[in-house]
């Protein structure tokens, strides 16, 4: 019986021992490659799951995507680029970075090739070098701009008509204007009104308002000119390029056709036209005496004459507008149009785009600079800032209303002629202008310096400047 009791016992708590929870293992087992997969444990992890995803990594990958901006080197341009327009566009685009890169002239088409070479093209540029429009877009530098404009819907009407043509080729929009002005007599009022001397006109139009009306000028405000304390000379022929002393007289020194290909077979240095201005140019020193021989430039002013009244008419290009635009502070001046010399007198004209180059690393963003540049309101900013002229209709009259010594309607009419009546400046519209207005130069100093006659200097000057053209349209053949 005892034994059967204790055997009873031994059961019971054998049956308790199975029922009851085992002891959790002091080390978890090691699960199998589809036990990780599934296993809670791991998906509770948060910090380990959560990591290889922070939000940080992603910022970094999108880092603004930086554009080069070069520019031309000139302290007021410049510290409104960097201090004002950059900024401004930056906030409004963050993913977009400017690098600003300003140079002279002189020193820009060497950066402009050397970035080109590296394979770090400028995204966006001007003509601001000795090359222009044409020869870059000869040598396939330019992005055409209209599939940007088209896709955008960009509203092009409201720039000037026959500036925006400028630099479309082909119906490809190759540039988008930053300014326009073209060739002008800007004269001294006060001057004028001391010796009696009507004040020349504003309309293009007025065929009275001759080359010999024009000297007659000349005479009237060439005074005292052997003293040069109180002397001051009526007249100053400041062309450039020198072929606005042709177009004076209905012609330039290539072929009209030449302008929209870039290339000339032939030059027309001893047309009529040309031989016409040049001999105006060399009378002018040497035969009438209207502007400073080379041994009185200097006493007269040199090239501040006109700002200190010591030339009553001086013409030059639309950069008058900005050089001489703070002058009423010191007399009043105006500004009117080109004597007329012959049949298809012309003014050349001075357009100014923003470009973009092919090679652009970064296209798009390029684009939205571009646009940003060519809004109404940087436009404004960009005109009031240089006082240069605008090229969209609405700014027109703002920009009009400016000048405290010329009605609006007087800077209109002057201005507006001048692009009807112009033709855009072979710097921009000739290949290798450069090497061209160097061979030309080389020799004309014998005519200002009224060393040799005029044509004879010119017959020599056709000659090898023909070469020059041969050789220029050979090497781009090839």
């Amino acid at each position: 019986m005892r034994k059967n009791i204790l055997l009873i016992l031994l059961v019971g708590i054998l049956v308790l021992g199975a029922c009851s929870p085992a002891p959790e293992p002091t080390q978890p087992p090691v699960p199998t490659e589809a036990e990780v997969v599934e296993d809670p444990v791991v998906e509770d992890e948060p910090v380990e799951v959560e990591e290889p995803v922070e939000v940080e990594e992603t910022e970094v990958a999108q880092e603004p995507v930086e554009i080069t901006w070069l520019v031309r080197a000139n302290e007021v341009e410049n510290a409104w680029e960097a201090e004002v327009a950059i900024p401004k566009f930056e906030a409004e685009n963050p993913n977009i970075k400017v690098n600003l890169i300003y140079l002279p002239g002189a020193d820009f088409d060497t950066k402009l090739q050397s970035m080109i070479a590296g394979g770090t093209p400028p995204d966006v540029f001007s003509h601001w070098g000795s090359s222009g429009f044409r020869d870059y877009l000869t040598r396939d530098l330019l992005a055409d701009l209209t599939p940007f404009i088209e896709k955008d819907e960009f509203d092009t009407s409201d720039f000037v008509t026959d500036i925006l043509d400028i630099y479309t080729v082909d119906e490809k929009v190759m540039g988008i204007p930053i300014l326009s002005g073209g060739t002008y007599m800007f004269y001294n009022k006060d001057l004028l009104d001391y010796y009696g001397v009507q004040y020349p006109t504003t309309d293009w139009n007025d065929t009275s308002w001759t080359v010999d009306a024009y000297l007659e000028k000349c005479g009237e405000l060439t005074q005292n000119i052997e003293d040069p304390d109180l002397g001051t000379f009526g007249c100053h022929l400041g062309f450039w390029p020198a072929d606005g002393l042709a177009w004076l007289y209905g012609g330039g020194y290539y072929p009209e056709d030449a302008f929209e290909t870039g290339f000339a077979e032939e030059s027309l240095m001893t047309s009529d036209a040309v031989v016409n201005g040049w001999q105006l140019r060399q009378d002018m020193v040497w035969k009438y005496h209207y502007m400073p021989q080379p041994a009185e430039v200097e006493a007269f002013g040199g090239t501040s004459g006109f700002k200190n009244s010591k030339i009553g008419l001086y013409i030059t290009g639309a950069w008058g507008w900005w050089q001489f635009g703070d002058l009423d502070e010191q007399f009043n001046w105006g500004v009117a149009a080109l004597p007329y010399g012959a049949e298809g007198r012309k003014g050349l004209v001075f357009t100014d785009p923003w470009m973009m180059s092919k090679g652009s690393n970064h296209p798009d963003e390029a684009w939205e600079f571009i646009k940003f540049l060519s809004s109404p309101a940087i436009q404004q900013e960009w005109m009031e800032l240089t006082g240069a002229p605008p090229v969209r209709n609405s700014l027109l009259n703002v920009w009009a209303e400016s000048f405290s010594t010329m009605t609006p309607d007087e800077v209109m009419e002057v201005y507006l002629g001048s692009l009807e009546h112009g033709i855009e400046s072979p710097n921009h519209l000739m290949v290798r202008f450069d090497q061209l207005d160097s061979t030309i130069g080389a020799k004309t100093s014998q005519i200002t310096n009224n060393e040799r006659p005029a044509l004879e200097v010119l017959e020599e000057i056709q000659v090898e400047l023909n070469a020059v053209l041969k050789q220029i349209k050979a090497e781009y053949a090839n």
